[in-house]
Formats: C-alpha cells, sequence, structure tokens
C-alpha cells in the first residue's frame, strides 16, 4: 500500500517556518489510475490541520 504524504509549509525569511496542514492520500484509492499508463492525473484532496504524532 503506497501513500502521498504532503506537508504544506509557510515560507518566511525572517523567521522560522509555519505548517499549515498537510494532505495523506493512499494510491489504492485514486479512480483511474490503473487505466493512467504513463499519463498525469490530477489529485484534489482538502488540507487538514497537521496532526503532530
Amino acid at each position: 500500500k503506497i501513500t502521498l504524504h504532503f506537508v504544506v509549509m509557510s515560507f518566511d525569511r525572517y523567521s522560522r517556518d509555519d505548517m499549515i496542514g498537510e494532505v495523506v492520500c493512499a494510491l489504492s484509492s485514486v479512480q483511474g489510475l490503473e487505466d493512467a499508463d504513463n499519463q498525469q492525473l490530477s489529485l484534489c484532496r482538502e488540507i487538514c490541520p497537521r496532526i503532530l504524532k
């Protein structure tokens, strides 16, 4: 099972970067992925608040 995990950050040159949120997407949940042989797919997901572990 492969999962994409993106962390969304706000960059500021003069202070610490702020973590805005994250997006986690299991590739098994993406429809049409098995038929997309070497083609681009567009994937839209909501940015969720960061869950600290």
